[in-house]
């Protein structure tokens, strides 16, 4: 009896006399088993289908050269496409352009900034992005009683429109044509040319064209452009009103030509737990000030931040520590090389002073 048992729950386990009354259900249906010599034809189960938007977005980028960064962009000959994630509408960013070339001692001298930081965000209107600078040079908490009428009175401005070439709907990424942004009328480059050079000049697109892109990590992204700018008649006899004070000229071959290369270098704002720190009118520290609408009453509706280095120390509680991050310096390549360790110590001195505060090589070059 123990070994017919045994034989019949074998023979349920292999198959053995097994009838589809012990199929699990969701069990596909047995089917009869090939004939020798043949097969049987498995249907294959199909992927699902792309959206045709992200497709034509795969295929735009499929063959250009990208760039990676916090500001992923691609070449496409002399125009530039950035890849903007839906997500990032509203968020701000920041951009600082800087001459990497001068024309004259007076202004447009490599290392001029073209603005100082400006702050930026991005607003979908439909197949195009439009590029906000919000109004900080008054600001106010929500809780105060003029917010209403402050969003009314302070209005933010609208700088460019850049157009939505495609979408990538499964990813929710935007490819925008962002070429006209680094041409320099953002930071009005063509009017500080004719003036400072005094001439009537305008941007020569033909012979403008992308130099270089490059993306540092999660950091930031560097744009930097070949710019041509031309007149016809020249820079006349320069700028008069410099021309007062005995200064002035320029450094042209031809001054109906004005080569320049510009650096765009962009990021997006870390929560790093910066605290700003309120500067007080008599002692003089750079501030950035704005109107503050949340001292509206007091006499002075000013409120002024000190410019500062967001130095912590790597030990909080030694008297002298190293700090998380240092101010770090660059020599610039164009500094001869008999003079790099001279400028290198200057550079080092300033330790001296942060050691009183309690830091150990804040600086670094």
């Amino acid at each position: 009896m123990r070994s017919s048992l045994l034989f019949a729950s074998m023979a349920l386990v292999v198959g053995y006399g097994a009838t589809p009354a012990f199929a699990r259900v969701g069990d596909p249906p047995a089917t009869a088993p090939a004939a020798a010599g043949k097969t049987v034809d498995v249907p294959k189960k199909e992927e699902p289908k792309k959206d045709e938007k992200t497709s034509d977005y795969e295929r735009a980028v499929k063959d250009l050269k990208r760039i990676d960064g916090p500001f992923p962009m691609y070449l496409r000959r002399k125009e530039i496409l950035m890849e903007v994630p839906q997500s990032a509408m509203g968020k701000p960013f920041m951009i600082q352009a800087t001459l990497g070339s001068g024309a004259n001692p007076m202004g447009l001298q490599a290392g001029d900034p073209l603005n100082g930081i400006d702050v930026f965000s991005w607003e979908q209107n439909e197949d195009a992005l439009t590029l906000v600078k919000p109004n900080l040079k008054y600001r106010w908490t929500q809780a105060n009683p003029f917010a209403v009428t402050s969003e009314r009175s302070f209005p933010k401005a609208y700088l460019g429109s850049y157009r939505v070439e495609q979408t990538n709907t499964e990813k929710k990424l935007l490819l925008v044509n962002v070429t006209s942004l680094f041409m320099g009328d953002l930071f009005h480059l063509s009017e500080m040319v004719s003036m400072l050079l005094g001439g009537a000049y305008s941007l020569d697109r033909e012979k403008t064209n992308v130099d270089k892109i490059k993306g540092f990590g999660d950091d930031d992204t560097v744009v930097r452009m070949k710019m041509h700018y031309n007149s016809p008649r020249g820079a006349g006899d320069g700028n008069p009103l410099l021309a007062l004070f005995g200064i002035g000229g320029n450094q042209l071959e031809d001054d109906r030509s004005v080569p320049l290369r510009v650096n765009y270098n962009m990021w997006y704002r870390k929560d790093d737990g910066y605290r700003p720190r309120l500067a007080d009118p008599r002692i003089g520290y750079f501030t950035t000030d704005y109107f503050s609408l949340d001292k509206f009453l007091d006499d002075d509706h000013t409120q002024r931040l000190i410019n500062r280095f967001n130095l912590q120390k790597r030990d909080p509680g030694a008297a002298m520590s190293e700090p998380v991050k240092p101010i770090v310096w660059v020599i610039d390549p164009s500094v001869p090389m008999k003079w790099r360790g001279a400028v290198k110590d200057g550079i080092l001195r300033w330790n001296k002073a942060f050691e009183q505060l309690g830091y150990k090589d804040a600086v670094q070059v």
